[in-house]
């Protein structure tokens, strides 16, 4: 999606606005960037620009760190559920497995009633380490694998 100014036609830089107060948030040290969710062309309009500072980036890789060495310590034929991995953000987990390069089990991980997100090809790499299985869902109470310190 392109903004363009309709009495001029000339494109426009996006802008953000709290929507409470109704204020632009955004200004020169604001930092907008495309994510691997954005089209090509979007990514492309944004490459050049300053990416999130240190500070912000360092409490990302070693949440992201600390994600992936969670799920590396879940062994073969137990699971853990994305709230048991971290339990402040849930979704951040399914993120950061989603977009890692890293090799993890990541089959091992479900959601919190034992289904799996990734469908057949999750439930056959879980048979395959023998989870104990409800139908298409883990069952819980004996494969789920304590992770051990949460912070």
């Amino acid at each position: 999606m392109v903004l363009v100014d309709s009495e001029t036609g000339v494109e426009a830089e996006p802008i953000l606005v709290d929507r409470s107060s109704g204020r632009r948030v955004d200004g020169p040290d604001f930092v907008f960037s495309a994510g691997p969710a954005a089209s090509k062309p979007f990514r492309d309009r944004y490459e050049g620009r300053p990416g999130p500072s240190n500070s912000a980036g360092r409490g990302r890789e070693s949440r992201t760190a600390r994600i992936l060495e969670r799920v590396r310590a879940i062994p073969r034929g137990s699971v853990q559920t994305y709230s048991g991995i971290d339990p402040d953000a849930p979704r951040v987990v399914g993120r950061v497995l989603a977009t890692t390069h890293e090799k993890v089990p990541w089959h091992r991980v479900v959601r919190a009633d034992g289904s799996a997100p990734m469908g057949a090809d999750q439930l056959a790499l879980l048979r395959k380490e023998r989870v104990p299985m409800r139908g298409d869902r883990v069952d819980l109470a004996p494969p789920r694998y304590p992770i051990g310190t949460r912070r």
